[in-house]
């Protein structure tokens, strides 16, 4: 008889999901527009994500990935990613920028002469959100305002805020702990941990404090907190 629960069939069949759909988003992506990459971010790899699991050197030309910034980008040539650490935003010769057309999607301006803002293109500056009216826009809102007009998103109503739970006995020590799942490493947002989300890790049981949770629980303590061993008594935290 299996030990799975089916908590943890169903969190790895989720799993099996993304990382599918990420792989199909990187064979389809030269053929995205900008708009249709940021759409589909959550499939899309953290930057500092793809660079622990692989060097840039073993990438090809194409890849796509998330800057820390949230700015979706594609590698224009391989590079040594280990002598070359820094951002995609301070590599403009290794790493093309993708601009979005969608209000809602717009990050703040950045100028990159490798990557000009075309027709449509939307960006944030100054406190509002922008569309560009021009090819090869290089200039920020604020300081060349002839280049673009001020663009709206759509109105996203404000979420209800969760119902408090509701009082309930206090579990006994491990009661539970069969339905949570050892830690798998995320490769990016579609599958990072989120805040309140509990894996079991080298014989204890953590709780993520942070969502977007792509670290393991010693590579990032400041993210989990340990709540105890498995098997053993561990802290239940408040809500």
């Amino acid at each position: 008889m299996s030990n799975t629960s089916d908590k943890e069939l169903v969190l790895q069949a989720m799993r099996e999901y993304g990382q599918r759909k990420a792989a199909e988003l990187q064979a389809a992506s030269a053929g995205m527009t900008g708009t249709e990459l940021y759409a589909a971010e959550d499939y899309i790899p953290d930057f500092a994500v793809a660079c622990a699991q692989k060097n840039m050197l073993e990438r090809a030309a194409g890849f796509v990935c998330r800057s820390t910034a949230g700015r979706v980008v594609k590698l224009l040539q391989p590079y040594d990613s280990t002598i070359y650490t820094g951002e995609p935003e301070t590599l403009p010769a290794q790493w093309g920028f993708v601009w979005p057309t969608d209000p809602d999607k717009a990050l703040p301006f950045v100028a990159m002469s490798t990557s000009p803002y075309m027709t449509g293109d939307c960006c944030t500056d100054g406190g509002k959100v922008w569309r560009s009216t021009i090819d090869n826009n290089v200039w920020a809102p604020t300081a060349y305002p002839q280049g673009w007009e001020e663009a709206t998103g759509t109105d996203t109503p404000e979420p209800e805020p969760a119902p408090e739970p509701e009082p309930g006995t206090e579990p006994e020590p491990g009661d539970g702990e069969e339905d949570i799942p050892a830690f798998v490493q995320p490769t990016g947002a579609h599958d990072a941990y989120q805040t309140g989300d509990r894996v079991t890790y080298n014989g204890h049981i953590y709780e993520s404090t942070i969502n977007n949770n792509v670290w393991s629980p010693d590579a990032y303590p400041q993210g989990w907190t340990e709540l105890g061993p498995v098997g053993g008594p561990y802290i239940e935290e408040d809500a």
